[in-house]
């Protein structure tokens, strides 16, 4: 049960923006779909929830997603803790050159 004024909205949000998220993701993705991967970025972003970006820039930013530095199409380990860092939406779509428009 929630304890704060709007909380459960809140997280029903957050459910719906992961559902959205995840449904997105095009089939050669399908590694996001994995529950391995799922309880490992949880349990990385609820270590790490501020964007480590932005945290590089001297920026206080909520992180949202969980992104792998060297791509795993790149040869990049997907469950590799060291491959990973949180970034905000626009700290990601900065990194791969996606525009907002």
């Amino acid at each position: 049960m929630p304890n704060k004024p709007g909380e459960q909205y809140a997280l029903k949000r957050h459910k719906d923006k992961e559902r959205q998220y995840n449904a997105s993701r095009p089939a050669r993705h399908g590694f996001y779909a994995t529950p391995e991967w799922r309880r490992l970025r949880d349990w990385y972003r609820a270590r790490h929830p501020l964007c480590e970006e932005c945290q590089r820039q001297g920026r206080v930013t909520a992180a949202e997603l969980v992104h792998h530095k060297r791509e795993i199409s790149q040869g990049g380990e997907p469950l590799d803790m060291e491959n990973l860092e949180s970034l905000c939406r626009s700290c990601h779509s900065r990194l791969h050159g996606v525009s907002r428009g």
